[in-house]
């Protein structure tokens, strides 16, 4: 599903990721393991082409982020990879059903209010999908974002510590959440996290050290 080939990136002087290699097969779940300053946001970021490494070679589904032009690779993330940050950044001025509505649009897909409810009644939202997002619980922000991230089928869904700063009652749940959205469309699930609650659900772990 994708490859990374000698990654190095940093900010200013400082590196704060260098990898080697690492690749990933379709369908795979895998865990991104971390201490806070290793490196494991900016390796989520750099596979969803948000950000550019200094130096190696990105390949998602066959295509070289790298060289993509900026707007091509904005229709490709689209379309492609979908990420739940650990800020959830839904649009505070739009209702969650039309940030859904919003993501298939940047996609480059037909917006189908149809498809987007759908999706919401599947995750138990559709009691809120006229209301913005600030009206939501936690975990309604949380589902809403999932649903944002997955409502075009993409290929690669990554997820950015979607367990911090929640008991092991909603931390197993939103993990559920994950895993099954990601099985619907037979996408590759990549989490990043340094809750080690988590670690025992996942096959295949990538820990990140320090880079010096």
């Amino acid at each position: 599903m994708f490859a990374l080939e000698n990654i190095c990136h940093g900010y200013g002087s400082i590196d704060v990721l260098r990898l080697a290699q690492w690749s990933v097969g379709p369908g795979e779940r895998w865990l991104i393991l971390g201490p806070s300053g290793s490196g494991k946001s900016t390796l989520l970021h750099i596979l969803a082409g948000i950000i550019r490494p200094r130096t190696g070679s990105v390949s998602v589904g066959g295509e070289n982020l790298s060289t993509m032009k900026p707007a091509r690779l904005d229709r490709f993330r689209g379309r492609n990879i979908g990420i739940v940050f650990q800020r959830m950044h839904l649009i505070p001025s739009l209702t969650v059903l039309r940030n859904l509505l919003l993501a298939q649009y940047l996609a480059g897909v037909k917006p189908d209010p149809l498809k987007a409810s759908s999706l919401l009644d599947e995750l138990g939202l559709a009691d809120v999908a006229n209301r913005l997002p600030d009206a939501l619980s936690v975990g309604e922000t949380q589902r809403a974002a999932v649903a944002r991230a997955v409502v075009n089928k993409p290929r690669l869904i990554l997820a950015d510590e979607p367990t911090s700063n929640l008991d092991d009652a909603n931390a197993t749940a939103a993990l559920d959440l994950l895993r099954a959205q990601a099985g619907s469309c037979n996408a590759t699930l990549v989490v990043a996290t340094h809750d080690r609650r988590i670690r025992d659900c996942f096959e295949h772990q990538l820990e990140l050290g320090m880079a010096t």
